[in-house]
This record gives structure tokens, sequence and C-alpha cells, in this order.
């Protein structure tokens, strides 16, 4: 028996453990020496150790054994599939996951600033990497990453990567530059998406930090709400309101362009199992953060194991 059983479940927030030079093969050659690499680099310890451990369960039955039976319990780069694609296949055989979208970590502490030439090369890179990590496998939905900062580029980048078979488009969750995400400069980008019928996603804390730490030092414990690495507390709710108006403006925005055939719904129909098409049931609703702009559809949840 896995993990969901006869649940048909869509893992809508996965992520990618990306060593440091994800981005090295993907990069025009010109950008590759201007990523900051300082970031990725404080983690080499760790890194060396997670490589020292996919080795022992390449080599070794019984580690490959152990590591699978931890499958709920190792997290970030130990984990079982955190960097390798052939064992984050095998994890979703375990798990009985129909599909994930998989997003990226910490690969854009490379690129992302002010600087705009960088900040577009990184994230083209970034986006055919998370390409080439996911097309071995049909289950893995590759999750693009456009600023929005320059429309002409931003929407380039979101047909190049749509393009390449990314499945969603993560936009950040702050202001494009000076502008709105839905100031008509941007029409431009959210017109690809909802041609192609791909969904936009947002994430918690993709905006950055969702609250000065300060905020909790009040000697009494902070109720952890969800868990995992963005670490969701009851005064961060606070701050999450910026995700949740953006996602109805951008959607509104597309709404009044298309005259009406713009909706946000949890997944869109090329995300959605083949087995939930069907019978148009879902396992209720448990932190999804997809969320499309698509033509009006039965509704169908994507939920997180």
């Amino acid at each position: 028996m896995t993990y969901a059983g006869p649940l048909p479940i869509l893992d809508a927030d996965s992520h990618v453990m990306e060593l440091s030079d994800f981005l090295d093969d993907h990069i025009d050659p010109g950008q590759r020496d201007r990523l900051r690499r300082r970031a990725m680099g404080a983690f080499a310890p760790l890194l060396e150790g997670a490589l020292a451990g996919a080795a022992a369960r390449r080599s070794d039955p019984a580690v490959a054994g152990r590591a699978e039976e931890r499958l709920l319990e190792d997290k970030g780069w130990l984990a079982l599939g955190a960097f390798d694609p052939g064992e984050r296949s095998r994890a979703l055989d375990l798990l009985g996951f129909e599909g994930q979208l998989v997003f990226a970590t910490f690969a854009s502490t490379m690129f992302a600033g002010r600087d705009v030439d960088r900040l577009y090369a990184g994230s083209a890179a970034q986006n055919r990497a998370m390409v080439e990590f996911c097309s071995g496998d049909p289950r893995l939905y590759p999750v693009a990453f456009v600023p929005l900062v320059d429309p002409a580029r931003a929407a380039a980048l979101a047909s190049e990567a749509i393009d390449d078979g990314c499945a969603a488009v993560m936009v950040p969750s702050t202001a494009a530059g000076e502008r709105a995400p839905t100031h008509p400069d941007l029409d431009g980008f959210w017109e690809i998406l909802s041609e192609a019928n791909v969904p936009f996603v947002l994430h918690v804390g993709g905006g950055g930090r969702l609250l000065d730490p300060a905020f909790h030092n009040n000697a009494m414990p902070v109720t952890d709400h969800l868990g995992g690495g963005e670490n969701v507390r009851s005064k961060d709710f606070r701050q999450r309101a910026q995700e949740s108006v953006i996602t109805p403006q951008a959607a509104g925005r597309v709404h009044r362009a298309r005259r009406g055939v713009g909706r946000v719904v949890a997944a869109p129909a090329r995300l959605r199992p083949a087995r939930v098409q069907e019978d148009r049931r879902a396992a209720p609703c448990a932190r999804a953060h997809a969320v499309g702009v698509r033509a009006p559809a039965p509704q169908v949840h994507a939920v997180r194991g």
C-alpha cells in the first residue's frame, strides 16, 4: 500500500533541492561568471554529505532500503529524490502520487536582485534546468519562474518556458518593479498564459521574509501551522494577505482582458490526473498552492499529502 492509497493525489508543492552547479549547463555563457554563488557555497558541507548519501544508496541496496523506510522523515537535501530524478521517480512510486508540481528552491539566490540582465538569464537557466529534471517522468510537472519587472522579457521568458514544457509559471508575490502585476504593460504576459491554458502560481514566501522575526519574540511558543521550510506561523498569516490579494487582482485583469473567459480554479485540465478527470472527484484540498487561469470548468482541488 502506498502512502496515498486509493486517493488520487496531485502534490501541489514539491521541490527540487538544487546542487551548486544546477544552472551551469543552462545559463548563457556570458552570464555564467556573474552568478552569485556565496549563498550556495555556504551549503557546501551539507551538499557533500547529501552527495555521499546518494552514492551510498546507489551502490548498496540495504542503504537504499533504509532510505525508503525514512521516506516521510528525511527532509531537504537528505531526502530520497531531493536532487536525483531517478530517486524522485522512486519516491513517487512509494507515495502513490499521480503527479507533482516541482518548484526550484535555492537556485534563485544566484541571480535574484536588481541586475535585470542577470535576473532574466538566471531565471531562464533555472526554467531549463527544471524541465531537464522533470523530463524523465511524466508525473513530474516543472514550474517555471518568471519575474515581471520587465514586461517584454517576462512575456518572452513565459513563452520559452511553456514551449519547453513547463506546466505552470510562478510569479513573485511582490510588485512588478514599479508596476502592479495588473498593469496593462503586462497584459501580453498574462495573455500568453491564458492562451496556453497554463496556470500561474504563487508560493509562501515568494515575496521574501514573511515577518520580521522580532515579532515572534514574545516569550511564548508560536504555532507552526503547516511545517516545512517556510515555517508558516500564526502571525505570518497577516503577511500572507499580499499573496491572496495578488491572485484575484491578476486573475481579474486577465478576466477583463478576455471579456469573461478567465476564472481561478485549483488546477487546470492539463495538471489533473486522468482518474480525477473521469470521475471529477478529489480528496479535500490541503496545502494547495496552485491556482490557474482558464476557461470555466468543473473545479478540482490539487492536494498535498
